[in-house]
This record gives structure tokens, C-alpha cells and sequence, in this order.
């Protein structure tokens, strides 16, 4: 949903809406072709399941395995190569403590290498959801062009208009109406001072700027103008 809305952001609501509807139009018309053509060539599962099986296939043979009921063969203790991480699966029940099974509903690694142990038909562990015929029935609907305004059907529901009464016509932020309690109330502000002449900080500025100046324009005549106006208003301690 996030890829159609993308773009989308800070758009008239008009616009916002112009943009969704093409959009899942556009992909509608893209993936219901890939449905009827997967399915013509005696495809049972949909492309993107198909490359994660293989892809998942070959990091299945790097797994350590070992069986915990020989006879039914379907609980199994797994190693992982990387990070020596050890997991559970559970053929009967269809789970794997990885998790990725019961979330992405298709075998994880560690399942299709206890299915490899057994030599049995991974495809039987993949979700419904996957097959083509599903995908095709996900992308058969399709939309209608929308019309010029001019030709729409006359509504069936009267006009809504916004009430004038209630449009603020003051300027600036509006008064908060909310009752004041203890978080609402701001503690007074304390004033710097300085820590060597403890005076306030609008003094402290002024005798600052006094001395980088007096300090860039040393033995300069306007450094001295500038110590003889400061001292005017600097009071003496």
C-alpha cells in the first residue's frame, strides 16, 4: 500500500485520490496478464514463491541435521552454518521456530532441508495463496473509466455546505480553550550571569565583544573608542 500512496504526500485531497485510483489500475493491468500466461505455461505456483524456493534450497544443504522420531520422521533439530543458530521443525504440525513458515506460509530453509532428509515433495508445504490460481483471482477484477464531471449521474444525497459560522476569520493562533493544570504552568527563567564579574548576561555580552575587538584591533584608535563607549555603560564593580 505504501508504493501506491508514494508521492502522494501533500497532495489535494482531489489529486490524492486521481493518483491512487490510476495507480492500482496501472497494477491491475500489469500482473492479470502475468496470471493468464503463468497458468498457460502449467505453472502451479506464482514466479516470486518459485525463486525463493530455490534460492532457499541451496542454503537448505549447509544445514547440520539431526532426526528426533526416526520412525514417523517428522521432528528434526537443525544447525545453521552461519551464527550455529539451532532450530526445530515440525513437519506434522507445520511449524519452525525460525517463525518464517507460519508467517510467509512457504518453506523456510531449515524445512527443506529435513524435506531433503526424506525426499519428500516440498511443494505440498506451500500456502494455497501462492498458486496461480488464487493470483489470477486476486488481479481478475477490473475498473471503469471515470467519466467528465459534466456527465455524472445526479446524486441521490443532498449537497453538503460547510458551515460559515464556524470558519475563523481572527488572526493569529486561536485561544486554547483546555484547563490549565500543574504541567501547563512554565517555571521562570533564570538569569545568566557571569562567573568572573557575577553581572548580568546583557552585560557580559557587551564586555565579551569588547575584548575580542580591543584584541583584533590592538593599538588601534578605534579600539580605544570602542573601551570608552563600553565603560559608559558597563557599571564599575
Amino acid at each position: 500500500m505504501m508504493s501506491v500512496l508514494k508521492g502522494a504526500r501533500f497532495l489535494p485531497i482531489t489529486t490524492c485520490v486521481q493518483l491512487t485510483f490510476y495507480r492500482l489500475v496501472h497494477y491491475f493491468e500489469v500482473r492479470r496478464p502475468l496470471g493468464n500466461s503463468s497458468r498457460a505455461n502449467g505453472d502451479a505456483y506464482t514466479p516470486h514463491v518459485l525463486l525463493k524456493q530455490v534460492a532457499l534450497m541451496s542454503k537448505a544443504s549447509a544445514h547440520s541435521l539431526r532426526s528426533f522420531n526416526r520412525e514417523k520422521g517428522i521432528l528434526f533439530e537443525l544447525i545453521t552454518q552461519r551464527g550455529r543458530n539451532v532450530q526445530v521443525v515440525n513437519l506434522e504440525q507445520k511449524t519452525c521456530t525460525c517463525g518464517k513458515w507460519e508467517v510467509f506460509k512457504y518453506p523456510c530453509s531449515h524445512v527443506l532441508s529435513a524435506r531433503a532428509t526424506l525426499s519428500l515433495n516440498s511443494w505440498q508445504y506451500i500456502d494455497k495463496c501462492y498458486s496461480i490460481v488464487k493470483y489470477r483471482d486476486t488481479w481478475a477484477s477490473e475498473f471503469s473509466p471515470l467519466p467528465h464531471e459534466a456527465y455524472w449521474p445526479q446524486s441521490l444525497f443532498k449537497e453538503l455546505l460547510p458551515n460559515l459560522e464556524l470558519l475563523r476569520n481572527k488572526k493569529g493562533r486561536p485561544r486554547s480553550t483546555r484547563l490549565q493544570n500543574g504541567i501547563d504552568i512554565k517555571e521562570g527563567r533564570k538569569a545568566n550571569h557571569c562567573g568572573i564579574c557575577k553581572q548580568s548576561d546583557s552585560v557580559y555580552r557587551i564586555k565579551f565583544k569588547m575584548m575580542f575587538v580591543s584584541l583584533n584591533l590592538k593599538n588601534c584608535w578605534l579600539s580605544n573608542l570602542l573601551k570608552k563607549t563600553v565603560a559608559e555603560f558597563v557599571p564599575k564593580t
